[in-house]
């Protein structure tokens, strides 16, 4: 990342904390908690992956974005969970992005094919083109990723490692697929296995 990006990716992420938040849903609250998490990460460390992600809103044709992501893992005792950031268009001016995406999958998979067998997948997908400072936010109701070759080995800048947590920078390779919904409007969001910047962390995160 540029200098200039690594200061504006936090307050361009927080804007899409707050719409998660603006739902009052608990699901929305809780994937805003992770949004925050994994800005507070990339802002210090200031890497980001590239992805070619093809969208297409149901009816419509599809238009490949060229996004920028991060990948968190977390490791719980026998719970992992698994945190996608990707965001479109980021002004370093403006401090804000035209399109951001969560995913948060939940389950007993570090690697390979992910939710799992009774994991959990939840997301939203943040649209500020419409020019609303806070969009309601399209929520997740399908979604896949495969995770794979994860390499861990620097540490987080800015935290402190205990017998109890851990944090280490690396990168891994992740491939997703997405349907997110609003009301009516249907959006699918894929694409191919990318090597992304990634952090892992070993101890409980959220109260978890």
């Amino acid at each position: 990342m540029t200098v200039e990006e690594q200061v504006a990716i936090g307050s361009a992420l927080e804007k899409a904390a707050r719409a998660l938040d603006s739902t009052g849903r608990p699901r929305d609250t809780l994937l805003a908690d992770w949004t925050r998490i994994g800005y507070g990460l990339v802002s210090r460390q200031g890497q980001q992956g590239r992805l070619a992600a093809r969208v297409q809103t149901r009816g419509g044709t599809v238009a490949t974005l060229d996004m920028r992501g991060v990948a968190l893992r977390v490791t719980d005792g026998g719970a992992h969970i698994h945190l996608i950031l990707a965001w479109e268009g980021l002004d370093v001016a403006q401090l804000r992005a035209r399109r951001v995406l969560v995913l948060v999958f939940t389950g007993t998979i570090e690697e390979g094919t992910l939710p799992g067998d009774g994991g959990l997948a939840e997301g939203g997908w943040i649209d500020f083109t419409s020019g609303e400072p806070v969009p309601d936010p399209h929520i997740l109701t399908a979604g896949t990723a495969s995770v794979s070759g994860g390499a861990f080995s620097g540490s987080c800048p800015g935290i402190t490692d205990t017998d109890e947590f851990t944090c280490t920078t690396g990168r891994q390779s992740i491939l997703a697929e997405a349907t997110v919904e609003r009301d009516t409007e249907i959006i699918d969001i894929e694409w191919d296995a990318v090597v992304l910047p990634s952090f892992r962390i070993v101890g409980a995160v959220l109260g978890s």
